[in-house]
């Protein structure tokens, strides 16, 4: 690494300077004015031949999935609104398909408020996945890090998403537990 940090950057430069330089290397002796002896000759044709196909091969792939990856973001996108939609209607689902459940408590609470948890649950989990996927992202594609101000809005979305989770469950009835708390 000559003296340089252990990062996937600098490894993937050192790689790509040692390919250039091999690269340098192998168009300088093939274009000098050398004289070259038959099999130099088969060499260079066989190298040119499996280029070619190379190339074409790639062409190729990417002509094959660029559809597929289209579809795959199609069906991402498809299901994201899926899931929006079972988790803000959701509900209603679960009244029919768990009739044997006491439903009462959940029952009594307004459509503002189920509303509202349910926006609150996409906030909890959602921030942080998506913080996690464009931390990952960011490291492939060497995106600049978020600015202060998005993460700023985010923490706070995060926060006012628990206090509204936590109003609605405490809404429901739903008492925390307070471990290694006695009252005496």
């Amino acid at each position: 690494m000559r003296g340089e940090a252990v990062t996937v950057e600098n490894i993937g430069k050192t790689v790509t300077d040692g390919f250039e330089r091999v690269a340098d290397g192998v168009n300088n002796y093939v274009n000098s004015g050398k004289p070259r002896t038959l099999l130099q000759k088969i060499g260079d044709v066989f190298v040119t031949i499996v280029a070619f196909l190379v190339k074409i091969f790639l062409v190729a792939v990417i002509i094959v999935f660029c559809p597929v990856l289209f579809l795959l973001a199609i069906v991402l996108v498809a299901l994201v609104v899926a899931l929006i939609a079972v988790a803000i209607g959701g509900g209603a689902l679960l009244f029919e398909l768990l009739p044997s459940v006491n439903w009462m408590p959940v029952a009594t609470v307004s459509p503002l408020m189920t509303v509202a948890g349910t926006m609150a649950g996409i906030l909890l989990i959602g921030i942080p996945l998506a913080g996690l996927a464009y931390g990952i992202l960011r490291q492939l594609f060497h995106w600049q890090p978020m600015g202060a101000i998005l993460k700023w809005t985010l923490f706070i979305l995060w926060l006012l998403g628990l206090v509204l989770f936590i109003f609605n469950l405490s809404a429901l009835g739903w008492q925390f537990p307070l471990y290694g708390l006695h009252v005496i």
